[in-house]
């Protein structure tokens, strides 16, 4: 009798595909599993392996909640050196019932791309203590390239859309959890809906919408909100002391000079620190109540 030895290393594996047949979507499910055995002698052929050697599938076999469809066998490596005896691979196939969906059923598209942005530096990376300020403590201008991480998800979901999804939640970032991110990091950049006709399994033609939506993620270790805009606190007006009212640097020709400002607004010392503002530019929204995180999108996006 042939003996089962293992499942081939890799020889595990399965998809899931999408079909399409007169406007009505279905789900396909497959299996392939290798295995590897060790035959009998040189009289073996692919029925008798697969016949005799115990452990294998057998058409009609139900694993993984799929049923067996066939059972081939290959010949790998003959053996001569005192034994007639060989390897043999045998690949079971499985597959699923199809099932008939709606297209509000089907799985959701996710993708993930990149974009690239500039950023100002305020600090060499690697130094905190390193200001990007000349040796008189003025601010220089330096930037560089950063990348931001875009995920897009594309659904079908019932018609007609309402605008208003766009007006209310594009431009706005997340007050809670968002995909792994913080509150504050995921920026909704963008939603799209585009009409489409389908004939559904009762063979009755229904409009859907095809909505994508488009979610920005940044980080900055230097904020908890990285979304927000910070700007150097700089001017031509400055409180001398919190009695008077805010005034000008006057030079002897009469022209007004920029002074870098503290956080209230008192002028600092030309060697200190600058001082950044920070203003919240995109109001927060929960994303949640639009059925976007992965647990409400489906156990494989967890």
């Amino acid at each position: 009798m042939a003996r089962l030895i293992s499942i081939q290393s890799g020889g595990l594996s399965g998809d899931q595909t999408l079909q399409q047949e007169n406007g009505t979507f279905s789900l396909n499910r497959t299996l392939e599993i290798v295995y590897t055995v060790w035959g009998n002698d040189e009289k073996d052929t692919p029925d008798s392996i697969i016949s005799t050697t115990t452990g294998l599938p057998t058409p009609g076999t139900s694993m993984y909640g799929l049923y067996c469809k066939k059972v081939t066998a290959q010949r790998e490596k003959a053996f001569t050196n005192g034994t007639t005896a060989g390897l043999w691979s045998v690949t079971a196939t499985f597959d699923g019932e199809i099932e008939s969906l709606e297209p509000t059923e089907l799985p959701p598209e996710i993708s993930w791309s990149s974009e690239t942005y500039e950023e100002v530096l305020r600090e060499d990376v690697e130094d905190k203590n390193k200001k990007v300020q000349t040796k008189c403590g003025e601010p220089l201008i330096l930037t560089r390239q950063l990348i931001i991480p875009t995920l897009t998800i594309k659904r079908t979901e019932n018609a007609p859309f309402n605008p208003n999804t766009i007006l209310s939640y594009t431009n706005t970032i997340n007050s809670g959890t968002f995909w792994g991110a913080p509150a504050g990091h995921a920026l909704m950049a963008g939603i799209n809906a585009t009409y489409k006709q389908v004939e559904t399994s009762g063979g009755e033609k229904k409009w859907f919408v095809d909505v994508s939506y488009i979610i920005k993620f940044k980080q900055d270790p230097n904020s908890d909100h990285p979304w927000k805009a910070r700007v150097l606190h700089w001017g031509t007006k400055f409180f001398k002391n919190s009695t008077d009212e805010a005034q000008c640097l006057i030079d002897g020709s009469g022209n007004v000079s920029g002074v870098k400002l503290d956080e209230n607004g008192y002028r600092l010392a030309d060697n200190d620190e600058p001082v950044y503002l920070e203003f919240n530019v995109y109001p927060k929204k929960d994303f949640g109540s639009l059925r976007l995180n992965p647990e409400q999108l489906g156990s494989v996006f967890v």
